[in-house]
């Protein structure tokens, strides 16, 4: 499989084709990064009704629960794992709908929380994972452990049957990881 490029306009009409089971890699301009987020979070939510888990690195729980509310996604069908906010505050209010990791280099506490999360869900069927930055984990990770963490994600998401998407920003991933990634996931996206 190679690198397939899309556009933004053609993102939507691809999300609404995608079906459970696939595992997608999309690699993001950085620039775009935030409205091609948002443009996958809204057709999948809005549009496809589907419900999921969403597993945070980049944004603490409480600014990522404002930013999508302010943006028309509603968040009450997503499960969050935030590995970010207890590394940059101390005080975290706990709440149903979210675990909080240490920091994004605790990826065996991730990994559990995962399992967790996807033990938990009630019906399987459209239901997606979203995981929304490779380049950060690779910021408190080395390269091998990201690509093993990786690997047991897509692995958990076959056995569970959901849709996942794994996002990265382009050019903050070395060739070989991409290369990795590609053959790891059913299809992968650079959207331009």
């Amino acid at each position: 499989m190679k690198l397939k490029t899309l556009k933004e306009e053609q993102l939507k009409k691809f999300l609404k084709g995608v079906k459970a089971n696939k595992v997608i890699l999309f690699i993001i301009d950085a620039k775009k990064y935030h409205k091609v987020h948002l443009s996958i979070l809204k057709t999948l939510i809005k549009e496809k009704k589907f419900s999921g888990i969403y597993i945070t690195v980049n944004k603490p729980y409480f600014d990522l629960i404002k930013y999508l509310k302010e943006n028309g996604i509603s968040t009450e069908n997503i499960f969050f794992i935030d590995a970010i906010s207890k590394s940059v505050s101390k005080e975290i209010k706990m709440t149903d709908n979210c675990l909080f990791i240490p920091s994004p280099s605790h990826l065996t506490d991730l990994g559990i929380a995962l399992t967790e999360a996807l033990e938990n869900m009630e019906n399987k069927e459209n239901k997606f994972l979203l995981l929304d930055s490779i380049s950060t984990l690779l910021i408190y990770n080395n390269f091998e452990t990201v690509a093993k963490f990786i690997h047991f994600i897509i692995s958990r998401l076959r056995v569970f049957g959901l849709i996942g998407l794994i996002v990265s920003i382009e050019k903050l991933l070395d060739e070989k990881m991409i290369n990795i990634l590609i053959e790891m996931c059913d299809e992968a996206i650079e959207v331009k």
